[in-house]
């Protein structure tokens, strides 16, 4: 799972939705992985853990996006390196 901070700095509540891309080192889709859609309230912030079910281990490039409605759509991208699959003995 992925586990991410998002925090509202803004005058105005959003009730954004956010979402994970995965792809793999050849640039193949893996999936997209949905968070839950919370309120945020100015000045607050919320944890969302993102499950990614069956993926391999391996390298893959996130690309994570906020989209709050209207203009207000955020995203960042970085390398995520998976080192167990899911349903392991730990829990993910």
């Amino acid at each position: 799972a992925l586990i991410l901070h998002v925090a509202n700095r803004g005058n105005l509540m959003l009730r954004p939705k956010l979402w994970v891309e995965l792809y793999d080192i050849n640039g193949q889709s893996a999936g997209k992985f949905d968070g839950a859609q919370n309120r945020l309230y100015p000045e607050t912030s919320v944890m969302q853990r993102i499950k990614f079910g069956l993926i391999e281990p391996g390298q893959y490039k996130a690309i994570v996006v906020m989209d709050a409605g209207d203009e207000d759509i955020f995203g960042t991208e970085f390398t995520l390196d998976i080192l167990e699959a899911a349903g392991t003995s730990d829990g993910r």
